[in-house]
């Protein structure tokens, strides 16, 4: 049994964080059967909920150094620790963990990671110092590597892969979920017009029963486009609350469907609803905590998604989704253009009418952007496994002896991963 330590930073407190470390998780189980898996996190308790994994804190100095005794592997991983957007003490615990490995004699592997942007001269230098002493890198872009090439790390070997997201199979997840979620939200809106109109004293007139195809089709949104949209609070004027509210009120009256969704939940929650009360039309919304199944089968019965977060963006390609970034950062307009999905939209140039004929165009475009997507795809899922299979690799060339090593027997760990993973009620696994 392989014990492999994982130093990111995973709390899972949004999806971006769970989504990835599921199919990381899965990713390396796949390949070695049976691996036991411990992430530290300043989240353990939540941590331990995904398949596979079990976690412990972080911040525990005893927990940390009794798993990394006890480790075969230890990965550095996640997309936001080696960035300037991480918190000073998190990055220092994840570099002190690291060096930590390293006495131990700990083969250190960087996992698919997203370096940079480093603009401080100490972050940039810590990093040198620390990826210089690593065993192998693997990072998720050309980007990432430039950047720690420009920092001068050049003593390991560092491979581009993929992000870890890319490694999910779109056809793993129930086909029913998405209409179903759909029937469910189409039906709350329903009711929640009834009720506002009859709070306004509007009359209801009785209406004939419809057929079943009717019926039927009313259920399927009667063949209307539908626009997902993800978005985010940011500080400062709300005019591009506006801009996408007036773009949706457009669409709407020319017979799409809006649909809002919180990806972050609750804190996207707010925004959702705010840019409903600004839309003079209806729209759809999903008001509860959706669960990575339900975000992928939800992404997957929209035409089209309008996103400001960058790990929906990414979940939405995976299930092969005509994409349109608002660039809250230059993450997503780095990720748009190296999947070669229609340009992002700056901030700055985002009004109704700009927007709304972007979205008319990559729709009359959608065929052929899910068809250039299909390709991208098949070289992202074979870099994405990739990261797990150079690192084990790696691993068994150092130590042929452990290839057959069963010699050890499970423990706490990983009996309790597999309990996890056996009823792990749709994630990845």
């Amino acid at each position: 049994m392989l014990r492999v330590a994982a130093v990111g930073c995973y709390s899972i407190d949004h999806p971006g964080d769970e989504v990835e470390l599921t199919a990381a998780a899965a990713s390396l189980r796949a390949l070695s059967p049976g691996m036991e898996i411990t992430v530290f996190s300043h989240n353990p308790r939540e941590v331990s909920k995904v398949p596979g994994v079990r976690a412990v804190s972080r911040w525990n100095p005893f927990a940390v150094l009794y798993t990394l005794l006890r480790s075969d592997i230890v990965l550095s991983c996640g997309g936001d620790a080696l960035q300037d957007t991480e918190r000073i003490g998190s990055l220092l615990n994840h570099h002190l963990t690291i060096l930590t490995a390293m006495l131990f004699n700990k083969p250190v592997v960087c996992y698919a990671q997203g370096v940079g942007p480093l603009k401080s001269l100490w972050r940039r230098r810590l990093v040198r110092f620390v990826g210089d002493r690593i065993d192998l890198i693997t990072v998720r872009s050309q980007a990432s590597k430039d950047n720690l090439l420009k920092m001068g790390v050049e003593r390991p070997p560092i491979v581009v892969t993929a992000n870890p997201v890319f490694a999910v199979n779109p056809g793993q997840f129930d086909k029913e979920l998405g209409p179903s979620l759909m029937e469910q939200i189409r039906a709350e809106a329903s009711q929640q017009e009834q009720q506002e109109q009859k709070e306004e004293g509007k009359i209801f007139i009785s209406i004939p029963k419809k057929n079943a195809e009717e019926e039927e089709g009313e259920a399927e949104g009667e063949g209307k486009p539908l626009l997902g949209v993800v978005l985010q609070e940011l500080e400062g004027p709300c005019e591009y609350k506006h801009a996408i509210a007036s773009a949706a009120d457009r669409l709407v009256r020319e017979g799409w469907e809006v649909l809002l969704l919180p990806f972050q939940y609750p804190e996207d929650l707010q925004v959702c609803q705010e840019v409903s009360w600004i839309m003079q039309e209806p729209s759809l919304q999903y008001r509860e905590k959706p669960s990575l199944e339900q975000l992928f089968s939800l992404f997957g019965e929209v035409n089209l998604l309008l996103g400001m977060r960058l790990p929906a963006l990414i979940m939405a390609s995976v299930m092969r989704k005509p994409c349109i970034g608002i660039a809250v950062n230059d993450k997503i307009t780095k990720f748009l253009k190296a999947i070669e999905q229609p340009k992002a939209v700056s901030l700055e140039d985002l009004d109704a009418d700009n927007l709304y004929e972007r979205i008319m165009s990559t729709h009359k475009e959608e065929n052929e952007i899910t068809s250039h997507l299909d390709q991208v795809l098949i070289q992202l899922r074979q870099q994405s496994w990739e990261s797990a299979g150079l690192t084990l690799s790696f691993f068994y060339s150092r130590y042929p002896h452990r290839r057959c090593d069963t010699s050890r027997s499970a423990g706490w760990g990983e009996r309790k991963s597999s309990r996890t993973a056996n009823g792990s009620g749709g994630r990845f696994s």
